[in-house]
């Protein structure tokens, strides 16, 4: 067992206690305040960040501040500084005359956020982040610096600068709602000499910080990276090492199980513990703490049920794994000593990936610490009936006539019943394209126009569901080289569950095992990842990409989509440009450079599908919706006329399915000798336009 704490620190985030009575358990909650001893490296600290402030961030924009006027600036990846007028989603207050400035970089996303400069020579600066920065009022007096570091989002967040004080925050951090953070009391407290007794101090907050709802931030607090503050916490000096956490933890505890009847026995072991850390948490470590707990469970005339929610936020702090594997331990030997009757750990992804932070030596790290007997399998996805279900409870409340079986059966074949992926296209119907003027109410919203509308929202927001799955590609790059190859070539890669990266990605529900091999789990994720890839930096850089946005606005007639004369100018581009391409870029390239020329056209207004199944085929089945118009198009490489007849056949089966009179083909051919151009074939009273490239 391991009784070291490490100088890391741990605010808890969510702590319930449950009391088990006839079988129920209640949660109660975790209101606690946490007092630090004195750093003496936060003076220090405070006047490097300050120092390396001022010569990085604040000289950039001087040359361009202006003297009694609010100064706006974005700023981009280069450094590049570019004043504006205003920025979106933020609002700015301030009297005439005064001057201050505003920097954030050019891509960040404000909802809400409000900035109010009541004096002057104040100067706020947020960096790069890829999340929503919701409800940020920083409330300022004057000469005061608030810098907040990159990746930064929150939810309403009030932040008061006052007596000149600064606010800084690290890169990482994520703020709950309801937080404050306040550099003075507000209000100046005398001795009897007329001296100011209760001076304010700057906040500084390190990397990595999660803090939690409610939590109030006040004047000369330090938190340090990789910390987690809980709930309704009350954050006031400064800390040196973990020791604080079996305090803060045991006192937590305490005041959530005092909100229960105690008996007499249980009441003594309480006066007991709380003689114990009178000493001052110098000396109340993990060994302590378990005993004191150990105690109290043994004096409980209730078995006591621990919860611990949002694990994987803290699962890199050390003292909270050093925490875990004590509370392992002591559960382990629950028959020796007390303990307590369960304990559930919460928001934990991967039970495997905690077990081995707790036991990293090679030796244990596959030895379960829980009582795990079997991995836990269970299906998370909506059926098309759960669906269906879930809509014909909907449809007694609103009454639109929508077909429940058209609609349930379209959610499930676009999600593959992913939750999130169910309620969002659900949210999106009810809520925004019900109110469209095109639909003119929920009656029209319903359909499967509404819902096709809803997927194209779904697929070109940002939101965190999608934000988790780019993170995961850039961390595992061979899972991004794999869903490349994929999705481009149509070559099959065997699904092996050991491979680290693709047991990432099952695990979150993105790829998933088809008949051994890998697959993208759901026609959602996969065309966000086309869009991904054909969205690139070096993608756009293509010619084939800039023909297609001169061409674009040609192709849209009395509202609809001209397919003929968007292939005509693909084979005229193409040509041009790749015509002399060997055979291999042309199987590899072909059916990539297609998709990035369509996507400009129909981007913003259609949407785009691949059919899987059609993929490793030889050939390559796209579907376009546009404004309720499908069209189909076949890509495929040409392996002579009898193989091109059976692909002419197969494309009027999709037809009947899809029930539409004119199809199209795409195909690639190595032949030097071939023509080029447009063809239009009749089969079986069908209509095909078949471009030859």
């Amino acid at each position: 067992m391991r009784n070291r704490v490490t100088e890391s620190n741990i605010f808890f985030r969510s702590l319930h206690l449950g009391v088990e009575d006839n079988g129920e358990t209640s949660v109660i909650g975790n209101n606690f305040k946490l007092d630090y001893v004195d750093m003496t490296v936060y003076d220090e600290k405070r006047k490097v960040l300050k120092e390396l402030f001022e010569k990085h961030i604040r000289v950039k924009c001087k040359a361009k501040e202006r003297s009694g006027a609010l100064n706006i600036f974005t700023i981009d990846d280069e450094g590049n500084v570019e004043r504006v007028n205003e920025f979106r989603g933020v609002k700015f207050f301030q009297k005439p005359g005064l001057t201050n400035t505003f920097v954030t970089h050019k891509e960040n996303l404000y909802s809400n956020a409000k900035i109010v400069y009541n004096n002057s020579n104040n100067f706020c600066y947020i960096s790069k982040s890829k999340y929503l920065i919701n409800g940020l009022m920083a409330d300022f007096g004057g000469m005061s610096l608030l810098s907040i570091g990159s990746d930064f989002s929150c939810g309403p967040t009030e932040i008061r600068l006052r007596e000149h004080f600064d606010v800084h925050i690290g890169n990482d951090c994520m703020f709950s709602s309801q937080i404050t953070l306040w550099t003075s009391d507000g209000h100046a407290i005398f001795n009897k000499d007329g001296e100011v007794i209760n001076r304010g101090g700057d906040i500084i907050i390190g990397n990595h910080v999660w803090v939690g709802h409610a939590v109030k931030i006040l004047k000369s607090s330090m938190i340090n990276d990789d910390s987690v503050i809980g709930s309704s916490s009350l954050v006031n000096k400064k800390f040196e090492n973990g020791n604080v956490f079996s305090a803060a933890f045991i006192n937590s505890f305490l005041r959530s199980l005092k909100r229960n009847t105690l008996s007499p026995e249980l009441e003594d072991a309480i006066k007991n513990i709380l003689h114990s850390t009178d000493y001052t948490d110098k000396y109340f470590s993990l060994k302590e703490l378990f005993e004191q707990l150990s105690d109290l469970c043994a004096a409980a005339e209730k078995k006591i049920v621990l919860m611990i929610d949002e694990v994987d936020s803290a699962s890199n702090n050390q003292v909270f794994l050093d925490f875990l594997a004590q509370l392992r331990a002591q559960y382990i030997e629950r028959d020796i000593q007390p303990t307590f009757r369960a304990v559930i750990l919460a928001g934990v992804y991967d039970v495997k990936n905690l077990r081995r932070k707790i036991r990293p030596d090679e030796v244990h790290k596959y030895n379960s610490p829980w009582n795990i007997a079997a991995d836990f399998k269970v299906d998370m996805s909506f059926s098309r009936e759960e669906i269906a279900g879930m809509l014909d409870e909907y449809e007694k409340d609103y009454h639109t006539g929508m077909d429940v079986e058209l609609l349930a059966g379209l959610i499930r074949e676009y999600t593959s019943g992913y939750p999130f992926l169910v309620s969002r296209i659900c949210q999106l119907l009810d809520e925004e394209i019900s109110v469209k003027k095109e639909y003119g109410g929920k009656k029209s919203a319903w359909t499967k126009k509404g819902f096709l509308e809803a997927v194209r929202i779904l697929l070109s927001e940002k939101n965190m569901l999608f934000e988790s799955l780019r993170e995961k590609l850039e961390s595992y790059p061979e899972l991004n080289s794999m869903l490349y190859s994929l999705l481009f070539t149509g070559k099959a890669i065997v699904y092996n569950y050991y491979e680290t990266s693709i047991n990432i990605a099952t695990m979150f529900g993105f790829v998933k095992n088809e008949n051994g091999v890998l697959a993208v789990s759901n026609r959602i994720f996969e065309t966000w990842l086309y869009n991904l890839y054909l969205s690139s930096s070096e993608m756009q850089k293509k010619e084939i990409y800039a023909a297609s946005l001169i061409d674009k606005n040609q192709f849209i007639t009395n509202g609809y989509l001209n397919m003929r004369l968007v292939l005509e100018k693909f084979v005229q581009h193409f040509h041009d440009l790749y015509g002399d391409s060997d055979e291999t870029f042309l199987e590899d390239e072909g059916r990539k450079y297609f998709l990035l020329y369509l996507r400009p056209i129909i981007n913003g207004t259609g949407n785009y599908y691949i059919e899987t199944q059609t993929r490793e085929q030889k050939r390559t089945d796209i579907i376009v919706d546009y404004l309720g118009e499908q069209y189909i198009i076949e890509m495929k490489i040409w392996h002579g006329k009898e193989y091109n007849n059976r692909g002419e056949n197969q494309l009027i089966e999709y037809l009947n399915d899809y029930h539409v009179k004119k199809g199209y083909m795409i195909s690639f051919n190595f032949n030097r000798k071939k023509e080029t151009g447009i063809k239009e074939i009749t089969i079986d009273g069908k209509t095909i336009i078949e471009a030859i490239v």
